[in-house]
């Protein structure tokens, strides 16, 4: 409701959890791009590009997260390590 505190533990909650769901959907786009559905390669390639989706929205949170940290507020506040 209007308050923009800074919060030190919240960018690193974001970066454990999605770094790891990056690692597993880019395994994802690589076992079904390539060869767990030959006789289906429609769903194969709906699953790998459902998975690229899913990588690219959790590139931009990643990316999100990495420059919350590095605001001046953030450094201010929490200081400047990770």
């Amino acid at each position: 409701m209007g308050q923009s505190g800074v919060d030190c533990d919240g960018p690193f909650g974001v970066l454990v959890f999605a770094l790891a769901a990056l690692v597993v959907y880019a395994l994802g786009i690589g076992i079904f791009a390539i060869s767990a559905f030959p006789k289906s390669p429609t769903l194969r390639i709906l699953i790998a590009a459902s998975s690229l989706i899913i990588c690219g929205a959790l590139g931009i949170q990643i990316a999100l997260s990495i420059h919350e940290l590095q605001t001046d507020a953030h450094q201010e506040t929490c200081g400047s390590g990770l």
